[in-house]
């Protein structure tokens, strides 16, 4: 699975009030799976994430591992990363080096 960028791969078009993510650099991502139910997040939810390279702990962001991006909680935890989905059937990530997509900042539901 590969970050769905809407700049890229355009499949539908969203107007947001100018206010509303002011002076944010942002991408939308689709939702690849239900590993983030818990925090309302299905999967085909349209993410919008602010692009950074940092989060804080417990923040949810959109993550590269191994080619794929995933959408998990990221903890920094001694000298490594630990990336964690609410689902308790996924195992959790444990990396030196994370590469983030960014931190998800809203959720744009897409089946109501």
């Amino acid at each position: 699975v590969r970050p769905l960028i809407i700049e890229r791969n355009i499949k539908s078009k969203y107007i947001f009030s100018g206010s509303m993510f002011r002076g944010l650099d942002m991408k939308m991502v689709v939702a690849p799976d239900n590993t983030m139910q818990k925090s309302s997040i299905l999967k085909g939810d349209i993410l919008v994430v602010s692009r950074q390279n940092t989060a804080r702990n417990g923040e949810i962001v959109v993550a590269i591992i191994n080619n794929e991006y995933r959408v998990l909680r990221l903890y920094k935890e001694y000298n490594y990363y630990k990336l964690v989905s609410d689902s308790n059937a996924v195992e959790p990530v444990y990396a030196r080096g994370v590469v983030l997509l960014g931190k998800v900042i809203g959720v744009i539901r897409t089946n109501v």
